[in-house]
């Protein structure tokens, strides 16, 4: 879980007029190029930083199909709350990442190879983090529509990411009810960095 912090940077490298491999695989390169820059640059202050992941964050990844996603069974109960249920999913989602990466310094990617289903494509990459033997395996999957590319899905080690939230999200829902979880979800942004190593909210 730790490494749910590989994901993106920012551009709009992928428009593009039909979807293809070529496109989806330049579109996580730059992007990861353009979120290691981001965390490279010491002129940056945290505050200046952090918004800056927002908008990136906002900009690539599909935050409302993974919100939905995450709710799993429970979203036709919740439906009607997709929009509060997007924002604070949206803000958990940032800070476990700014968080996650702060932890993990210096990480190296190599982009492997993917795989295009008509307006689908998931790119494999490998990841080499400081002080660990192995590099890890770290798949991202996109969907294409109205000419871009979105990030829908991440893959480490084999293990869904949004699987996980999904399961911690329903124990949360039945001990604490649905505005339980939202109000986990937004505190998150509170916690410390130690804190946003544990699997979703406690």
């Amino acid at each position: 879980m730790v490494l749910v912090l590989l994901l993106f940077g920012h551009t709009r490298v992928g428009s593009t007029s039909s979807p293809d491999l070529p496109s989806a695989m330049e579109f996580v390169r730059v992007n990861l190029t353009e979120l290691q820059r981001v965390f490279s640059d010491e002129n940056l202050k945290k505050s200046e930083r952090d918004r800056r992941v927002s908008e990136i964050l906002h900009r690539v990844l599909d935050l409302s199909a993974m919100a939905r996603s995450s709710l799993g069974v429970h979203y036709k109960d919740y439906r009607h709350r997709e929009k509060e249920f997007v924002t604070a999913f949206s803000v958990f989602l940032e800070r476990s990442f700014i968080n996650l990466v702060e932890l993990n310094p210096g990480v190296e990617i190599i982009y492997s190879h993917g795989r295009l289903d008509a307006t689908y494509a998931t790119i494999m990459t490998k990841v080499i983090v400081p002080n660990m033997k192995d590099p890890v395996s770290v798949a991202y999957r996109l969907s294409f529509n109205q000419g871009e590319w979105r990030v829908y899905g991440i893959i480490i080690e084999e293990i869904y990411i949004i699987n996980n939230y999904r399961a911690q999200f329903a124990r949360v829902i039945e001990r604490d009810g649905f505005d339980g979880l939202l109000r986990k979800l937004s505190g998150h942004q509170n916690q410390t960095a130690n804190a946003t190593q544990q699997k979703g909210p406690p």
